[in-house]
């Protein structure tokens, strides 16, 4: 398996979590910001957009910050 598709889907599954048991969202957001950029640090993107920068900037990360 691809690390940055798994990286999305750990990302989902925190998001899937908080929003069924509740919890810290702050936590919730560094948690996946981490494993983001560790991922991106260890296998870069190759396109600049639609890639998991981009991905976590435009799709993900606003979903995690409605919840604060």
């Amino acid at each position: 398996m691809n690390i940055q598709k798994e990286v999305k889907e750990f990302c989902y599954k925190e998001l899937k979590q908080l929003k069924t048991w509740g919890g810290d969202a702050s936590l919730a957001l560094t948690r996946c910001y981490g494993a983001v950029m560790f991922t991106l640090t260890i296998a870069p993107d190759d396109c600049e957009y639609e890639g998991l920068g981009w991905w976590w900037d435009n799709e993900m990360r606003p979903l995690f910050e409605d919840l604060r």
